[in-house]
């Protein structure tokens, strides 16, 4: 079995476990689409395409975020799809799309942030995003008939939901960024994250 920092320093086989999620996400917006939830097939795309464009822009497909942080957000869109409790997956997906983003802008721009400070940004990012997500719902059961928004207690703990748990998971990364680099960033290659 090979050790958790040959899986994590290792490009390649991140580059693989990373499309290999990333097509799981593409399976699953395929068949939210097919089974009528539009508004998840496009939530599933979106994270598709953003953890896509560094490969896409760099034409290097061994350039991805850690495969954990996919995994982490695979997992709740996976979870969604097939039924699980969108309380809970629903805050952990869009905070895993905002924490993407962002350790896409560290890793792989000239942005230069301290742990700290991404953790931070990953959360406002991710209240951003629930932000727009409660706009796409509001909208949905406008002109869809769907009934994502019931009450406003629930939406107002949606709101408090993501947020703990936007924090919760990017303390959770500040950590694994502290023991391990991503593949294809610049700290990884012996460039400055300071």
């Amino acid at each position: 079995m090979p050790a958790a920092s040959t899986l994590v320093h290792d490009e390649a086989t991140n580059a693989t476990v990373g499309w290999t999620l990333l097509g799981v996400v593409a399976l699953t917006a395929v068949s939210s689409a097919i089974g009528g939830e539009f508004l998840r097939a496009a939530f599933a795309s979106l994270v598709v395409a953003v953890a896509a464009l560094p490969a896409l822009v760099r034409a290097d497909r061994e350039v991805m975020v850690p495969w954990p942080l996919l995994a982490l957000t695979t997992g709740a869109v996976v979870t969604l799809t097939l039924g699980g409790r969108p309380e809970i997956g629903t805050p952990v997906a869009v905070s895993g799309l905002a924490l993407i983003g962002v350790a896409e802008l560290d890793a792989f721009t000239p942005v230069e942030m301290s742990h700290r400070f991404a953790v931070g940004f990953a959360a406002l990012t991710t209240l951003a995003l629930q932000g727009v997500w409660i706009v796409a719902q509001f909208y949905a059961d406008l002109f869809l008939g769907t009934d994502y928004l019931t009450t406003q207690v629930e939406l107002q703990m949606d709101i408090v939901v993501v947020t703990v748990t936007a924090l919760a998971v990017g303390l959770l990364f500040q950590w694994y960024v502290g023991r391990f680099e991503p593949p294809g960033s610049r700290a990884y290659h012996g460039g400055s994250t300071e």
